[in-house]
């Protein structure tokens, strides 16, 4: 099973560098992954337009909200699409934990570190309850909310560090 989920993973074409490694529990029934995450900045920070009755493209910047909405969301998007490869790949998996992280400046010491912006515990049979037939109704970061999720966002989609999870609790 670690070879057949090593593979799966491997054939996710990520739109920015996402890496992800993974451990199983007792019993090959509890999975933990961890995702080094995008940085903010891998993200675009343009947005392209057409204005009406003109045949010329317009680029604006993204503002400081909606960079950190685009990220959140992107986030949030990676870790639903690692639930679901782990529970359609791995049928004896009855939970699946996730822990996100990034490459931030510690303001302290202004030093690269890993910062930990989400985690979350999916167990199967919520997850199964999910309608897959309508997907494009779907919000990444509303269905995570429907799990143990922990993570610090702002109104504004602004991902603050959380700490290393602890998966003993």
């Amino acid at each position: 099973s670690e070879q057949a989920l090593a593979k799966r993973l491997s054939t996710i074409e990520w739109p920015r560098e996402t890496d992800v490694s993974f451990e199983f529990g007792p019993h090959q029934t509890c999975l933990t992954l961890d995702v080094d995450l995008p940085e903010l900045e891998a993200l675009p920070t343009l947005k392209y337009g057409m204005p009406k009755r003109q045949w010329r493209i317009l680029t604006k910047e993204f503002s400081t909200t909606e960079q950190q909405d685009n990220y959140a969301r992107h986030v949030h998007a990676v870790v639903f699409r690692l639930l679901g490869e782990v529970f359609a790949c791995l049928p004896r998996v009855t939970e699946v934990r996730v822990a996100g992280y990034t490459q931030r400046i510690d303001p302290a010491t202004a030093v690269v570190r890993d910062d930990y912006v989400i985690a979350v515990v999916a167990a199967r049979a919520d997850w199964e309850a999910i309608d897959f037939g309508n997907l494009a109704a779907l919000d990444p970061v509303k269905a995570l909310e429907r799990f143990g999720l922990t993570r610090e966002m702002s109104a504004r989609g602004a991902l603050a560090r959380i700490g290393e999870p602890d998966w003993t609790r």
